[in-house]
């Protein structure tokens, strides 16, 4: 995965990630098929109620659901009954990957004309509403710009269908109903727990989004990230490369994205680097690695992924298994870092 990741970095800035995701949805499914990376040990036969944390010896708590669902699955098949898996099922299942891969493929390739159409900002429709906003105005592309927000000099833009929502996501979910033959009932229902769970991830979300603007209110000089980076700049020394990818990690612990963590921090690694005269593109690259680090113990990613597999109250106990790797990995980023500087 990471060779066709470096490869298309070279060429693109925002395909690196998904090309290095769809390489390894590819190879990941062979390797498991040969068993490489697989446990060989016979699975358990115990029911979800009765299994043992190996760590401490009590019972792990699942969810009822979890638990009924386990033991379904667990059920022996009826006699003279088997299961056949066609390549046109396999085909189904993967649209929604593959479209979505798809479309997100054909609107970031500047030469195939598409995310020029998207982007398009030139307003069809102009409407002025005062001292809130002087002027919104929406185009052909469905982007649309706000002018002098609250009488001030600050301004924005949302590009609706360039913006990876509606399209690639919501298109292919709608696609995937035909494609999938899902009923308008259920549909409606995965519409509406997906509404329920991003409830809580919108609020801290918004919150953080609110922190990153408030670190870079201000001038050049003034702003929090720069007095706050002149500071660390003058503890740490050239010193500060060692310490960079922990900072990356810490806003993606609290945050719960190596995005928000990189808009907080960003500005912070961005002002010790012009301070210490240090490469800049090395320190940002060292922030950007540690927000991917500290997504292994983000109490968000996992409360969401225990949520998922309905283990109850395990937070600190995958947290205490996921710490020493994520340390190990900031060491070798470290190590990478000081070499780059030196």
């Amino acid at each position: 995965c990471i060779l066709p990741y470096l490869m298309v970095a070279t060429r693109n800035y925002e395909l690196p990630s998904l090309m290095g995701g769809a390489c390894g949805l590819v190879f990941i499914p062979i390797l498991a098929y040969f068993g490489v990376g697989l446990s060989h040990s016979p699975p358990s036969t115990a029911a979800p109620s009765e299994r043992i944390d190996p760590e401490t010896g009590e019972p792990l708590e699942c969810d009822e659901t979890t638990s009924e669902t386990e033991a379904s699955n667990n059920e022996a098949p009826a006699t003279g009954t088997e299961v056949v898996i066609t390549r046109g099922s396999v085909l189904k299942a993967l649209f929604p990957l593959v479209g979505t891969t798809f479309l997100l493929l054909i609107t970031r390739i500047a030469s195939l004309g598409i995310k020029g159409w998207l982007t398009s900002a030139t307003p069809i429709i102009s409407i002025p509403l005062g001292t809130l906003v002087e002027r919104v105005g929406i185009s052909s592309s469905l982007v649309i710009s706000l002018k002098n927000i609250f009488s001030t000099s600050v301004s924005a833009v949302h590009a609706t269908l360039f913006v990876p929502s509606f399209i690639p996501f919501g298109l292919v979910a709608l696609m995937s109903c035909w494609v999938l033959d899902i009923k308008l009932k259920e549909m409606g229902n995965a519409t509406l727990e997906t509404v329920q769970s991003l409830v809580r991830p919108s609020k801290a979300l918004m919150g953080g989004m609110v922190l990153v603007k408030l670190l870079l209110v201000g001038d050049e000089e003034n702003r929090c990230t720069s007095i706050i980076g002149n500071d660390m700049a003058a503890v740490l020394g050239t010193g500060w490369v060692l310490m960079a990818g922990y900072l990356g990690a810490l806003g993606a612990f609290f945050s719960g994205s190596n995005l928000v963590s990189n808009l907080t921090f960003g500005g912070i690694q961005h002002s010790v680097a012009t301070k210490l005269k240090l490469n800049k593109s090395t320190v940002l690259a060292l922030q950007n690695v540690g927000g991917a680090m500290g997504n292994m113990i983000c109490i968000n990613n996992i409360i969401a992924v225990s949520t998922v597999i309905g283990l109850k109250d395990r937070e600190a106990a995958i947290i205490k298994r996921t710490f020493v790797p994520c340390m190990i990995y900031g060491i070798i980023v470290m190590c990478v870092g000081y070499g780059i500087w030196w």
